[in-house]
């Protein structure tokens, strides 16, 4: 009898920044190990550019297709793995592939789903959202959720949780995405329409990483940040990702719940 324990391979998009890495997708696997126990816990990045840059500063993160060979190589006979993506977009279809390569080679394989998976999903997310920005709740403040967008056809799903905040009656709420629709200057046209004269501005990722540091809330002139103070609008941003938050951590853990029993 294999002796060896299971795994469960913790896959994210991956970030260069220790701080909310630690906050974020340590968390999410702290969460997961305290969930299963009897599961050892192993992290893998499905962005090859942070990987590459991480292996220059001297700290190593698997690859998907590297994290499953060593599992083979050490005799691992299941293997469960729990993206931490939002959507099941590009990453989550790479990641989906490159496990399709060692189906036969495990006892087990399974993979969980992204955040934004179920009709439930997108219930629980809208309102654990309206949640954490209930304290901006005021007529003067509007809260701007940049999420990274995709030219995935999941990228829907932003105008579809969009869609279920505003029926929660939170119509203060935008979600906007770096590379895809919707983007920032349509959210701006929409803000400008309204009453407001403070923008709160938060990222829609799990973690608070380059696109939350640089493109919301840096200060170069095409900065989401930068963008709404030309406006004249008083802009206030939060650096904090999903991860950190208790009930998206739960979403994940559910998630893996339903592959491990699959």
């Amino acid at each position: 009898m294999n002796s060896i324990k299971p795994v469960l391979l913790v896959v994210s998009f991956g970030t260069t920044h220790e701080d909310t890495c630690r906050k974020n997708i340590g968390a999410i696997e702290d969460a997961l190990r305290s969930a299963f126990p009897n599961y050892e816990i192993r992290r893998a990045f499905t962005s090859k550019a942070v990987v590459n840059k991480l292996r220059g500063e001297g700290v190593y993160v698997d690859t998907v297709s590297e994290a499953l060979t060593r599992l083979v190589n050490e005799g691992v006979r299941e293997a469960v793995l729990q993206p931490t993506h939002i959507m099941p977009g590009t990453e989550y279809e790479m990641m989906k592939a490159d496990a399709g390569a060692f189906y036969g080679r495990f006892d087990r394989l399974s993979i969980g789903k992204p955040l934004l998976s179920e009709e439930s999903d997108y219930d629980e997310v809208q309102r654990i959202v309206s949640g954490f920005c209930a304290e901006y709740s005021d007529p003067d403040t509007a809260v701007v959720l940049m999420g990274h967008g995709t030219v995935h056809n999941a990228n829907i799903g932003y105008a579809k949780l969009q869609r279920r905040i505003n029926a929660g009656g939170r119509s203060n709420i935008f979600i906007g995405t770096v590379e895809a629709m919707p983007t920032v200057h349509y959210i701006r046209a929409l803000i400008r329409l309204g009453d407001y004269k403070r923008v709160v501005m938060m990222p829609f990722m799990i973690v608070a990483g380059d696109h939350a540091r640089n493109d919301m809330a840096g200060d170069g002139e095409d900065s989401w940040k930068s963008i709404f103070e030309q406006d004249g609008f008083k802009v206030e941003c939060v650096l904090r990702g999903l991860g950190e938050n208790a009930e998206i951590r739960r979403l994940f853990v559910r998630h893996a719940a339903a592959a491990i029993t699959e």
